[in-house]
């Protein structure tokens, strides 16, 4: 098997590992955030609603989550992916740098959807209202 390809899969093996770890983690935050909350309801529902304001529940949906870091990664990861093809010879850079366009495409899109939204997303006041 030739050394490009054999990278590749050890890449997106790697890289399902590290989403369904990561979406694995965000499931179990939301699980204990759900027990916390129905254990707060159960006993005193004003403190329920002070925790899920603390918590910033509400407003959560409507930001992106992590979208800079996620576009800095799969940027990171174009990047490496042409520097591998550079260091190999001639015949496999053509097809490394085509395979890092991908990750670097979807990064910049992300970097650029997370610069967009803080721009038109009004700054919340540090003052604690």
């Amino acid at each position: 098997m030739p050394p490009a390809v054999m990278l590749s899969i050890v890449t997106l093996f790697i890289l399902g590992i590290a989403v369904t770890a990561m979406n694995l983690g965000r499931i179990i935050q939301a699980w204990m955030i759900h027990r916390s909350l129905r254990a707060a309801m159960a006993t005193d529902r004003k403190l329920a609603e002070d925790l899920a304001a603390k918590l910033d529940i509400v407003g959560q949906g409507a930001e992106p989550r992590g979208d800079d870091r996620a576009g800095l990664v799969l940027l990171a990861i174009g990047l490496a992916t042409a520097g591998y093809g550079l260091i190999l010879d001639d015949a496999s850079l053509r097809m490394m740098l085509g395979a890092a366009l991908f990750p670097s495409f979807v990064g910049a899109a992300l970097l650029l959807r997370h610069a967009t939204h803080k721009r038109a997303t009004p700054k919340k006041n540090a003052g604690g209202d």
